[in-house]
């Protein structure tokens, strides 16, 4: 499972840089990147609210989005709010990320760097080079000093290690969660 984990592509001028879902890691390398101009503008998806998160808001409870954390992260390291767009509503996997960001920037003959978590990268760069047929797709992984090829050692490194790879063999065996409920 080491060598599967263990993926990057180098980061490359590109017309797009898509934030994927799922962890805070992914906007501070994100402002990164952005500060380093690799691309003009950032993309943050909108995933789907937890029931919990869900639920406290229709109660009025103030809880902060996922987007509206990253979108803060973002601009307290220096992305200019003009740069940051929004993808997709309640999405719930990879797939539908893929497909939300594509109907949202019709990025058809450009070129799009996919910022995800290490472990995450291969997997997502298979799933938006088929959503994203028409586009130059490189993926790249947010640092993670819980990264280790030697995956066993740490708890949320034995977590992403079993869940990525029965994910990819869904992948591969067809599925592609396209109705993932909450």
């Amino acid at each position: 499972m080491a060598w599967w984990l263990d993926f990057s592509d180098e980061p490359a001028p590109s017309d797009y840089l898509v934030v994927l879902a799922g962890d805070y890691a992914r906007p501070h390398a994100a402002a990164e990147l952005y500060r380093a101009r690799i691309a003009p503008q950032v993309w943050l998806c909108r995933p789907i609210r937890p029931w919990g998160q869900a639920e406290a808001q229709r109660l009025g409870v103030k809880f902060p989005n996922e987007e509206e954390l990253d979108r803060d992260i973002l601009v307290k390291r220096g992305v200019p709010e003009s740069a940051i767009h929004f993808y997709g509503d309640g999405v719930s996997s990879t797939f539908l990320e893929a497909q939300a960001f594509k109907a949202a920037a019709r990025p058809e003959g450009k070129k799009v760097l996919v910022l995800t978590s290490r472990y995450h990268a291969r997997r997502a760069k298979m799933i938006f080079r088929k959503v994203l047929a028409g586009s130059e797709v490189r993926m790249f992984g947010a640092a993670d000093p819980e990264f280790d090829r030697r995956w066993w050692r740490s708890r949320s490194m034995m977590y992403a290690a079993v869940l990525e790879t029965a994910k990819a063999a869904y992948w591969f065996a067809g599925g592609n969660l396209r109705r993932v409920a909450p």
